[in-house]
Order: C-alpha cells, then sequence, then structure tokens
C-alpha cells in the first residue's frame, strides 16, 4: 500500500519537478545575466515602476509614456498598452528593487510554469493513460530555442505573462464547459482579461476557444459574448489611452512577399531554430536555407491541416489553433514601413508545436526507433537553447554576436554603440554610430543615429560637429525637441545665453513635457540674473518629474 501511494505522488509531481529542473538547467546562466536593450528604460532607470502611486497611469497611458524619460516619440507607430506588464515590474522592484538576478527568476519562472501549463493542457485535449505524450510536448515547449529571447531577457516577459494568462483560461473554460458553474466562466474571463492587459496578442485569442468547441461540437454563440463585451472595453481603454491606432496607410500591400517570407522564416524557426537572431527591423539577413526549409514547412503542415480537417482529428486540429491564432497579429507588421522581425512572437505559436509534438509521440510511441529520434530533436532544440542563453548575458555580448550573423542591420551597430558607450569608449561609440546610419534605410532610424552622434560628439567635446548634426536633424524635422535641446547645451556650454535661451523655448515650444528644456531654460534665466523666470521654470520642471 504505502508503495501505491509512494507511485502515485510521483506520477502527479513528476512532471512539474520534471519540467522545473529542465527550466533551471537550461536558463541558469540567464540568472547571472545584466539588463539588457529596452531593460534599461523600463525596468532599471524607470522610477515609475518604484512607487504603486504610478499604477493608475499605467492604464491611462502607453508603456513608452510610463518610462522617466518618456520614449513614446522614439516608438511611433509600435505604442503598446500593456497595464499588466508594467504592474508585474512595479511588483518586482518592490521584492529586489534594481536587481537583475530577482527579474531574470521571475522570467525563468513563468516560462516553468507556461511549460507546466502546456503539460495540462495537452493531457486536456490529448487524452492517454500515460502522461509520457504529454510530458514530451511540455519537454519541448521548455527547451525550444524560440524561448531564449521571452525566458532570458526581462523585457520579454510579456510573452510568457500573456501565455500564462490565456493558456489557463484555456483550462479553466474546458472545466466549466464540464462542470457549467458561473464561477469558472467568471474565472475564466477575468484570465482573458489580464491577458489583454498583459499584451495585444490575447485579442485574437477567443478565435482558439471557437475552433475547440468546432472540434467537440460544442458550438454556442452566448459563451462568447462576453469576451466580445471585454475586447470592446479594452480597446475603449487602449483608445482612450493612446489617442490613435496604427492608420491603414500604414500598411504597404506591396509587401505582401514580404509577409510570405516571415511565416516561412517563422516555420523554419520552429522545426530548425538556428541561427536565432535578436529582433530586427525588416529585410533580415537573406538566409535561403530558412526560406526554403520554412517554405517545405509549410506545404507539409497544410497538408497534414487538409488531412485534419477532413477526418476532424482533434489534437491536430488544436495544435492548428495554437500555433496560427497567436501568430495572426504579428504578420501585419510585416507590411508596415519599418516591419518588425521577433523572435518571442513564437512563443505561445510553440505551445501548437507543442501539441503536434504530443500527437505525433502518441502515434509513434509503439516503435522505440521513432521515440528515440524524437527524443533525439529534444536533446538538440535543449543544447541549441544552452548555448543561446548566453547571448544575453549583456548588451555588448548580445550585439557583437548578433553582428556577426546579420552584418547589414543597422540596429545592431547602434545597440553595440550604445553598450560601448556605457563604458567610456565615445570616439569606439561614434564610428559604430556612424556604421548604423549608413546602413539605415528608414528615416526615423538615421535620424535616431544622428541625434546620437551629435551627443556623443557633444559629450566628447567637440562641439561643432555635435552642433553639425543637430542642424542636420532639424533640416528634415524642425520641431524635434532633442535636438532644439543640443543645440541649446551646445549655446550654454560657450556661454552664448541668448542663443541658449532660444534653442530651450523652441525645445519647450515642440515637447511641453521635456524636463530637460524645463530644467534648462531655469538654469539660463538664473544665470541671466531673472530669478522669477528661473523659479517659474524650475517649478514646472519639478511638476514634469
Amino acid at each position: 500500500m504505502p508503495n501505491t501511494k509512494y507511485k502515485a505522488a510521483i506520477i502527479k509531481t513528476g512532471p512539474a519537478l520534471g519540467l522545473l529542473l529542465i527550466c533551471f538547467f537550461i536558463y541558469l546562466p540567464a540568472m547571472q545575466a545584466d539588463f539588457a536593450v529596452d531593460d534599461w528604460h523600463v525596468v532599471k532607470d524607470n522610477e515609475r515602476i518604484t512607487d504603486i502611486r504610478f499604477i493608475p497611469d499605467y492604464f491611462t497611458s502607453d508603456v513608452w509614456s510610463n518610462t522617466t524619460d518618456d520614449l513614446t516619440h522614439n516608438f511611433k507607430g509600435y505604442n503598446i498598452y500593456r497595464p499588466l506588464f508594467l504592474i508585474v515590474l512595479n511588483l518586482g522592484h518592490h521584492l529586489w528593487g534594481e536587481s537583475a538576478t530577482g527579474f531574470h527568476s521571475l522570467n525563468i519562472f513563468f516560462h516553468f510554469v507556461n511549460s507546466l501549463l502546456v503539460f495540462y493542457l495537452i493531457s486536456n485535449l490529448i487524452p492517454n493513460r500515460s502522461a509520457t505524450p504529454a510530458f514530451f510536448g511540455a519537454t519541448i515547449f521548455a527547451v525550444h530555442p524560440v524561448h531564449i529571447e521571452s525566458a532570458a531577457w526581462i523585457s520579454g516577459i510579456t510573452d510568457p505573462l500573456v501565455a500564462m494568462f490565456l493558456l489557463g483560461n484555456f483550462l479553466v473554460y474546458r472545466h466549466y464547459l464540464t462542470t457549467g458553474k458561473r464561477a469558472h466562466a467568471a474565472l475564466a474571463l477575468f484570465l482573458f482579461g489580464c491577458g489583454l492587459l498583459s499584451k495585444e496578442v490575447a485579442v485574437f485569442y477567443p478565435m482558439i476557444l471557437l475552433i475547440s468547441d468546432w472540434i467537440s461540437g460544442k458550438l454556442a454563440a452566448r459563451r462568447y459574448l462576453p469576451y466580445l463585451a471585454l475586447i470592446a472595453v479594452y480597446f475603449v481603454a487602449r483608445a482612450n489611452a493612446m489617442g490613435t491606432s496604427v492608420e491603414m496607410d500604414s500598411y504597404d500591400l506591396t509587401k505582401f512577399p514580404v509577409l510570405i517570407e516571415y511565416v516561412f522564416r517563422y516555420m523554419n524557426l520552429l522545426v530548425l531554430p538556428w541561427p536565432s537572431n535578436f529582433h530586427f527591423h525588416s529585410p533580415p539577413a537573406p538566409n535561403l536555407f530558412a526560406l526554403i526549409s520554412g517554405g517545405i514547412a509549410s506545404l507539409i503542415a497544410l497538408a497534414l491541416l487538409w488531412r485534419a480537417v477532413e477526418t476532424r482529428e482533434s489534437g491536430l486540429l488544436q495544435s492548428y489553433a495554437w500555433f496560427a491564432i497567436p501568430l495572426l497579429p504579428a504578420l501585419p507588421i510585416a507590411l508596415m514601413g519599418n516591419g518588425m522581425w521577433a523572435i518571442r512572437i513564437l512563443y505561445l505559436p510553440c505551445a501548437g508545436l507543442a501539441i503536434f509534438a504530443a500527437w505525433t509521440y502518441q502515434r509513434y510511441q509503439i516503435k522505440k526507433a521513432w521515440t528515440g529520434l524524437l527524443w533525439a530533436v529534444v536533446s538538440i532544440y535543449a543544447a541549441v537553447s544552452i548555448s543561446e542563453v548566453g547571448t544575453w548575458k549583456n548588451d555588448e555580448t548580445l550585439f557583437t554576436v548578433n553582428i556577426e550573423r546579420s552584418p547589414t542591420s543597422a540596429m545592431y551597430y547602434g545597440g553595440l554603440a550604445k553598450a560601448i558607450k556605457k563604458q567610456g569608449k565615445i570616439d569606439q561609440a561614434i564610428e559604430l554610430y556612424s556604421q548604423a546610419l549608413d546602413l539605415s534605410e528608414d528615416q526615423a532610424g538615421r535620424l535616431t543615429y544622428m541625434n546620437n552622434i551629435a551627443v556623443a560628439y557633444g559629450e566628447n567635446g567637440v562641439l561643432d560637429k555635435s552642433e553639425y548634426y543637430f542642424r542636420q536633424i532639424l533640416e528634415i524635422m524642425p520641431d524635434d525637441s532633442k535636438s532644439w535641446v543640443g543645440l541649446g547645451n551646445i549655446a550654454l556650454a560657450r556661454r552664448q545665453f541668448e542663443p541658449a535661451l532660444e534653442f530651450y523655448l523652441k525645445a519647450y515650444q515642440f515637447n511641453p513635457r521635456s524636463y530637460v528644456a524645463l530644467y534648462n531654460l531655469a538654469l539660463v534665466y538664473r544665470a541671466m540674473g531673472n530669478i522669477e523666470k528661473a523659479v517659474y521654470y524650475e517649478n514646472k520642471a519639478r511638476q514634469r518629474q
């Protein structure tokens, strides 16, 4: 009898313990990693996640507006509304302050929770007397290299966060179909609402519930109405917070081949995840192998989908739903002028791959050669992930590796320049920013790199070159507040107070929220002996801060 209880306990806790050990083993190096890329603005140097009094602002403005240096102007067209993401960061800051290790541990913990939820998801969708197929699929999810960016990068936590709520919703929703209890329906709806507030991909998620009910013959319109109502409330809140959404003329339909290329590349990364570059703007570095293998995988997938629809093969259809639906919101970005490619987009779609892997394992588990081959694939994925986690050690390592893989990507040179500049190597940073400027194909990127060069020359005391680049920017974009501030700083350094005053007033005119413009106006007025004006702008700067 004790042996029976012992075996039952192992069966219940074994998968959870196994997945915990796997996630810990794969991502242990990430615990030692520093902040990287957006982490500096959104987490490390962001005063707006340090106090709970800022939480109401998370619901009334976008993410970039909730950074200390207000990055909204840098991300026009990519404004994002994710209040729960900011709440999680706020909570994290209260738990472990500015410790990168603390924030990394949260990413890894969420990834473990999602791996466990995928195990239960598969167990629910593909019932089997043995837990092995479900554990196999969950292990694929846990070790897959496409998760590196989401699990090892602090700002990538939005993907594990939204996945946790949507996977949880699905399991609770399926339980509700069995029990019929309103409490379960309400909990499922609450989890979906949390998903909406975590990342935009959740908007399309109810289609998965619809497809799942269609497969099981349980379609009922009344069950989906609360989800549609919640989506409507979400869009109202989002519009109120952000003012506008992306306009249709932002999409260029002539770039449809790029969209197809993205699909092929994403398919390639799910099957043959190498090389795994950090996100970049289109066009990606040429990779014929990735396109061919992704194209072949797509054709095979379509053939299997046709068979699955004909036979109503539940597990196979569910895997397609979990792959395709979460991927849908990301694909139109390929049609934008500055299309964004990001491996982390595959985080939730990888649940579809996990279901497919479990379905395949169940069909061929009686053939030891096949199961051995499948576990060999898991081992390869794990090895690739272990080798890639170190890429996120810090900014310098990340961008150096990605320059080697995509030497024509401007953003990698710009990112490396920023990392090098923090080390005080300003001349080297200017050289890298110049390379980024030469490679950049869009005006927004070029203006950013010109500003970075101007600032770097100013910090290096080369004021004439700094002034040259700021004026170049203003010829293209006369209302650029940062460039007017830059010219004001140069004039102030030269003790030319009248021109400095003129430049700072211009900066304030074009961006009344600019703390730097307000503070420097106070400095100039005080230097000119106008104490009344100095105090006025000091107070305004204090209010803005």
